[in-house]
Parts: C-alpha cells; structure tokens; sequence
C-alpha cells in the first residue's frame, strides 16, 4: 500500500517510509494499542539500509539485467511489532545455489 500511495504521489518509496516513520524527538511513543515504544533512530537504520543496498544504483542494475534478457526488482520493507514474547528465535540461511531458506519460531 505504500508503495502504490509512493507511486501515485511520485515520490520515492523509500521517502514515502520516511515520512511516516515516529520523529526521534518523540519518545517514548505511545501507540493507540498498549505499546510504548522507548526508542528507535528508524531514519538511520532506513539510510544504513539504502546506502548498503545501492539503492541509488538501482535503475543501472535494472538495465544491465535487462540488456542480458532478465528481470530485476527491488522491494523495501519496515516492520516494527511485539510478535510473542522473549525469546522468539529466527534462523536465516543462504544456500549456494541462491536459495535463502526463513526459520522462525517461538
């Protein structure tokens, strides 16, 4: 959805997330649920990220595959919930034929 509303507003997806993120100026933060947010610097991470993903460099990417015949996506993603208690373990694993295989679990 946000990435429809970036769309449609021509603005970047990555900017439109920014926009929406909690000001750090602003914590704690409480939710309208029963969540208080003591912290969190969403604008670095999401630069960190972008910088370490050429987020720029994207649309050359994009060319250069398609000059080989193939298709090239880029997809960008922020999440932020209590899911379960302490203790809830992910594994993630790349293969070396490129699979990545998502373990997770409480």
């Amino acid at each position: 959805m946000i990435d429809t509303a970036a769309d449609e507003m021509g603005i970047d997806p990555a900017e439109m997330r920014r926009r929406n993120y909690i000001a750090s100026d602003s914590f704690p933060f409480k939710t309208g649920l029963l969540f208080t947010y003591d912290s969190g610097e969403f604008e670095a991470i999401l630069d960190k990220a972008l910088a370490n993903s050429d987020w720029t460099g994207f649309e050359t990417r994009r060319a250069d595959a398609a000059s080989h015949g193939a298709l090239r996506g880029i997809g960008i993603s922020c999440y932020l919930e209590n899911t379960a208690g302490a203790g809830e373990l992910a594994h993630i694993g790349f293969g070396a034929d490129g699979t990545v295989t998502l373990i997770t679990g409480t």
